[in-house]
């Protein structure tokens, strides 16, 4: 569990040089096909099992004689295939990092991303029961890493990459990734919330205060309802001047801060800038949905949805999620890859390929074909940098602060919506509510 303290801060702009060269090798090699959850061990506890110690795991010959698999776990979204694109140039990559490689292949295992199966259950469930069918390296949400630390199958990566794959990726990329002060994963695509609006309507100016939130009229839509993540809600707060601090395990909030975003909604509610719907809206794709069929004139989005939808959109445009008197640092999440096996051959390789696939032209080529945010300042150079939204991804990016995960902080969020509903029903005053929420 992430035990950290998220502060409202600006990171400075880097900049990274890359220097890197590309084989123009023939596409003749041919991947390990993709195993199905069918095809490998099922992990069934029996009393004879143990664990497999860690002097086995590392008793091997130093200069392995046959070839050598290396197991990488994913799920269906990240998946290498011939079906998309995004599927095609993965596996291209993963293709040509095996013909650079002597006697190396490399088996794609697809998972579920969860419930029964998934990645987390056999990571939690394999180790005593079936270690061998864990695999060398998984790609993970940033949820699901911290989730897995609790398990202790995951193994630190600073001394597996480069020194330049760590630099090149941007701080707080490094940060989201760290549990405890450990990297326990390499960052390679970011997501992270803003606002839509449309312009046909809101024309003026960006709506980034919470001022221009009300003057708009709206309405003004994010998820508020029980089932809520709550991230909205948490970004309101932090833009106020918020703090989150730690003490005997627990997580403290400022009261003054959280009084004045409640004491916006009840304003903004009042006028119907931010109507008494947002309690009964459970996501995203709720409130997308109300600005698609004109019931919203803006909404609170993610990164990769906005992407993906943009090519079809009129009249929308982009700004920061709105704050007391300026726009608030954005909250940003991400995918990982994330190293598992202990034996030290299967360590450096890994470490290899996941340099690979970072490098600023691979993960460039394959983030922008998948619509996702690059974890790198480099791989951005594969975008169209004269796009306005590009250039608004990258300076929220340096500006954001990593989404921290784990019991607590689902706790805090649900608890941080639920005051939202308390206000927004007249049950509690803003200061009433905040007063309840803050010990």
């Amino acid at each position: 569990m992430r035990k950290s303290t998220i502060q409202s801060i600006v990171l400075a702009f880097a900049v990274w040089l890359f220097t890197s060269c590309s084989s123009n090798t023939p596409d003749d090699g041919t991947i390990t096909p993709i195993a199905t959850e069918e095809s490998k061990p099922t992990a069934q506890a029996t009393e004879s099992q143990e664990p497999v110690s860690t002097l086995e795991a590392t008793s091997i010959p130093l200069f392995p004689t046959g070839p050598i698999t290396l197991t990488l776990w994913t799920i269906e979204e990240f998946a290498p295939s011939d079906e998309t694109s995004m599927g095609r140039l993965l596996q291209n990559q993963l293709l040509s990092f095996q013909r650079t490689q002597h006697d190396v292949s490399v088996e794609v295992v697809v998972k579920s991303a969860m419930g029964s199966g998934s990645v987390l259950d056999y990571l939690r469930t394999a180790p005593k029961v079936a270690p061998d069918v864990l695999p060398d390296m998984v790609l993970m949400s940033t949820e699901m890493l911290n989730t897995a630390d609790d398990y202790g199958v995951l193994q630190p990566v600073d001394q597996l990459v480069s020194q330049s794959t760590l630099e090149a990726l941007f701080p707080v990329a490094v940060k989201l990734a760290s549990v405890d002060d450990v990297q326990l994963g390499i960052p390679f695509k970011l997501n992270f919330e803003h606002v839509a609006f449309n312009t046909s309507i809101i024309t003026d100016t960006r709506p980034t205060t919470w001022q221009s939130i009300i003057d708009s009229g709206g309405p003004y839509l994010f998820p508020a309802s029980e089932n809520a993540s709550g991230t909205s809600v948490l970004a309101l707060y932090l833009a106020a001047g918020g703090t989150i601090s730690e003490k005997d395990s627990e997580l403290i909030l400022d009261v003054d801060p959280l009084t004045e975003v409640l004491r916006f909604i009840q304003r903004a509610n009042s006028t119907q800038a931010i109507p008494s719907t947002i309690v009964d809206d459970d996501s995203l794709s709720d409130v997308w949905d109300s600005y698609r069929t004109g019931t919203a004139s803006l909404v609170n989005i993610d990164s990769q949805a906005f992407i993906a939808r943009r090519p079809g959109l009129i009249n929308t445009s982009f700004s920061a999620i709105p704050g007391p008197s300026d726009a608030a640092f954005p909250l940003i999440d991400g995918w990982h890859w994330a190293v598992v096996t202990t034996n030290p051959i299967h360590q450096q390789l890994v470490g290899e390929l996941i340099d690979w696939l970072m490098l600023p032209e691979n993960l460039g080529a394959w983030s922008y074909t998948s619509g996702w945010l690059p974890a790198s300042m480099g791989a951005f150079a594969a975008w169209p940098i004269t796009d306005d939204y590009i250039r608004f991804a990258r300076e929220q990016i340096l500006l954001g602060i990593p989404h921290a995960y784990g019991a607590d902080w689902d706790s805090l969020e649900r608890e941080l919506t639920q005051a939202v509903r308390d206000v927004i029903s007249g049950n509690k005053s803003p200061a009433a509510a905040a007063a309840d929420l803050v010990p």
